[in-house]
């Protein structure tokens, strides 16, 4: 429903010279009881809208198809959907008893700047920006003690990021945290290390290096694995690009052949028992929080209503 209201405060009249008549009083009577009674349909109207949690059915998220919403009160042109659904979340704070916009419905509704924090619902049908991608080859480092970056040859999904061979880049701004799963093979007969780290825009991202130490090779033809799991939380702007770069003081690999470190990879397997394959790396971006300072923000303020309880007329003999 509407809120409407179309009328202020009557002019009361003023007393006449002879005094406090009856039909004075009978008219000033009239005037106050038709006042109070469009109060008394405001104010039901507005106890119809609280009690029944915030819900204007004409709003319904399904009826949102796009980056532009027009409505009878409203004319947002546009504006990103999710920072429509941001702002009818909000719909509580216009109301004294901060009522909470549990009719609001997303459930097929994206954006990036969804901001609500009295939003409520399953959220089962909310998209946010991710991406994950694995790789099916062995990768060998560039040299001794040389960064190299790791390659990603298979997008196994992804909204919102796209992937170019070792760059992952961000569509939207947001606060992510990126998981990885790197599986370190040694063939020398000595332990040795190997370093992971975070590249953005091309520059060493602080405090994301973690060193993993693999174990010599128990005999000539049996090397040595360690799974290497590292994650990172960093924030990135839309068109930020992510590498992920890795060093071995000792590089191994299995084509030449030389002893060493390397990321390995093995096919699937059917026997002597079922298996998956082995990726050599396999990771994931996800979206864990709107920026620090969102740039873009939509907010209802004061009561939209526009429309029209009726027409009253006002006589005073």
């Amino acid at each position: 429903m509407t809120i409407q209201k179309r009328f202020v405060s009557p002019a009361l009249p003023y007393a006449p010279n002879e005094g406090f008549t009856s039909a004075f009083m009978d008219g000033y009577s009239r005037i106050l009881r038709l006042y109070f009674n469009l109060n008394d349909n405001l104010i039901d109207q507005i106890l119809e809208l609280l009690n029944n949690g915030g819900y204007f059915p004409e709003l319904e998220a399904g009826e949102f198809n796009g980056g532009n919403f027009n409505g009878d009160t409203a004319n947002l042109d546009l504006v990103n959907v999710g920072n429509v659904v941001a702002a009818l979340a909000s719909l509580g704070s216009l109301f004294a008893g901060g009522v909470q916009a549990q009719n609001v419905l997303a459930n097929n509704l994206t954006g990036s700047n969804v901001n609500a924090s009295i939003f409520t619902g399953s959220g089962r049908q909310i998209n946010f920006p991710h991406i994950a991608a694995s790789d099916s080859t062995d990768q060998v480092a560039g040299g001794n003690n040389t960064p190299t970056v790791i390659e990603w040859n298979t997008l196994d999904a992804g909204l919102g990021w796209t992937l170019a061979s070792d760059v992952f880049t961000a569509e939207f701004s947001g606060i992510y945290k990126i998981t990885v799963r790197l599986q370190f093979v040694n063939t020398a007969n000595a332990i040795h290390s190997a370093v992971v780290w975070l590249q953005k825009e091309g520059v060493d991202l602080v405090n994301s290096s973690t060193e993993f130490s693999i174990p010599a090779r128990k005999n000539a033809s049996t090397p040595s694995f360690v799974c290497g799991y590292t994650e990172v939380t960093f924030e990135a702007d839309a068109g930020d690009e992510i590498e992920l770069y890795w060093a071995t003081d000792l590089a191994g690999n299995p084509t030449t052949p030389t002893d060493g470190v390397y990321i390995y990879h093995d096919a699937a397997q059917v026997s002597p028992y079922a298996r998956p394959a082995i990726p050599s790396a396999i990771g994931s971006i996800v979206y864990l929080s709107a920026p620090p300072n969102p740039k873009t923000q939509v907010a209802l303020v004061g009561v939209a209503g526009v429309g029209a309880v009726g027409s009253t007329t006002i006589q005073v003999s």
